[in-house]
């Protein structure tokens, strides 16, 4: 009998029973309660990688061809599109009475603990496993109600599954937390930036004097401009070299693809900017500071922008600049041109307040970076806590 490395024991002492394998259909009903046409619902969509359910941010635009279904609160939903990208969640209370279309199935549950419930089937080994055998040769096929009843789970007592679920609860309130602290800092940063940009609040010298007034400046003035070269066919999973590409900026250099060619080479300082994207993208002008030699290589659409000054006041005032943003036009791709890039407008300061602003800007970025490891190490003790609770 399969059961996991890490058990609980009941409140006695006593080991609980063994796990048994059962259908998620006797655990689950869906729930196709007729609701409006995709002109009047308030709807809803279940986010990628266990993100939860929330509102569609066009909530009430839609076609009146397309029936929409009511969802109420504490109803277990996935994306039929994205079972593969664990687009699972549970409908929160602030969402009861919004609606989805049927390639967002809802179901009741019973018998089964929601928490344990959806905790078993965000697990990569459950999703991807089942997801795949479903799926066949086409990743677009739908996984629909019946082909996700059928799916086996081992499944504990209640007792056993609600202490499973109030640990993890505990965890996650933990890891919430954490995030709202990281998060904190982020708006602290942004006000500290917002204040010094605005020149609201000024360095002095060393010496008490007031440094010279800022000059506004073309981005071409201050930065040598490079475009990037594509890698797509020398891609290398072992690769010794990072390529720098959209995803990678995106992430903040968390996701990263690999080569053995050093097409691009780029240099401790640098600032590469990510150039395309597509309408209401996050990524558009987002920028990424390299960090050392002789490891990072840059990809096609994304730019380089490597100056003489100091490059760590710039990218705060380059990344995700407002003047970038208004090509977005929210309709089709944006796509930044070196033109468009060089004629960005800055402010500039003389280098000794440039390297004022970086420091402390530097300072609170390191407090961001520690709480952001600390978060990744709760995120990841939950990760190998699920390996060892769950079959």
């Amino acid at each position: 009998m399969n059961e996991p490395k890490l058990r609980f024991k009941a409140d006695d002492g006593s080991q609980f029973p063994d796990w048994e394998e059962h259908k998620i259909k006797e655990f689950v009903t869906e729930s196709n309660i007729l609701g409006h046409t995709g002109k009047e619902a308030k709807k809803l969509t279940v986010k990628l990688w266990a993100k939860g359910v929330v509102p569609k941010e066009n909530v009430f635009s839609g076609s009146e061809n397309t029936q929409y279904y009511i969802r109420h609160s504490g109803q277990l939903m996935y994306g039929k599109l994205d079972f593969l990208n664990c687009a699972f969640g549970i409908v929160p209370p602030e969402l009861d009475g919004y609606e989805s279309t049927l390639d967002a199935p809802a179901f009741d549950m019973h018998d089964i603990s929601d928490k344990f419930l959806l905790c078993y089937v965000t697990r990569k080994i459950f999703y991807k496993k089942n997801g795949d055998i479903a799926n066949g040769s086409r990743k677009a096929k739908r996984i629909h109600p019946d082909v996700f009843g059928e799916m086996s789970i081992m499944v504990p007592s209640l007792p056993e599954q609600q202490k499973i679920a109030d640990f993890l609860s505990t965890i996650e309130t933990v890891i919430e937390k954490q995030k709202e602290t990281a998060s904190a800092w982020e708006e602290r940063k942004k006000g500290v930036m917002q204040k010094l940009f605005s020149q609201k609040v000024r360095f002095k010298a060393d010496d008490g004097d007031q440094f010279p007034e800022w000059e506004e400046k073309k981005l071409g003035e201050v930065f040598e401009f490079y475009n990037g070269k594509a890698h797509e066919n020398v891609i290398s999973e072992n690769g010794k070299y990072v390529v720098v590409n959209s995803k990678f900026i995106s992430t903040d250099g968390t996701v990263r693809k690999y080569t053995n060619e050093m097409i691009f080479p780029l240099i401790k300082k640098d600032i590469v900017m990510v150039m395309s994207d597509v309408p209401n993208g996050k990524a558009i002008s987002k920028c990424f500071l390299i960090n050392e030699n002789n490891k990072y290589t840059l990809n096609q659409r994304i730019c380089c922008l490597r100056t003489k000054e100091n490059a760590v006041f710039y990218i705060n005032q380059i990344s995700r600049n407002k003047y970038f943003l208004k090509f977005d036009d929210g309709v089709k791709q944006t796509n930044l041109r070196k033109n468009d890039i060089l004629q960005c407008p800055l402010l500039c300061p003389c280098l000794a307040e440039q390297q004022k602003i970086a420091d402390c800007l530097s300072s609170l970025d390191e407090v961001i970076k520690k709480q952001k490891a600390t978060l990744a190490a709760w995120e990841e003790l939950k990760k190998g806590l699920l390996q060892q609770m769950f079959v």
